[in-house]
């Protein structure tokens, strides 16, 4: 007799919340190079601190605004 599966997804475990994590913070640098290029093409001056802001900015909330 096998042992049973009791792990199911979205029980919170350690490796999904690191996965969720790595995965929001892949969206949220995707993110960022797509607003730093938008301004770039758009010839908005950006300052070393707004890059740095944007480039680790982790919310993607805030990076949609």
């Amino acid at each position: 007799m096998q042992n049973a599966v009791t792990h199911f997804p979205g029980h919170g475990t350690l490796f999904e919340e690191m996965y969720l994590e790595a995965k929001s913070k892949g969206k949220a640098e995707s993110r960022a190079e797509s607003i730093l290029r938008v301004l770039e093409v758009q010839g908005v001056p950006v300052s070393d601190e707004v890059h740095v802001r944007i480039t680790t900015c982790t919310d993607l909330d805030t990076l949609t605004t």
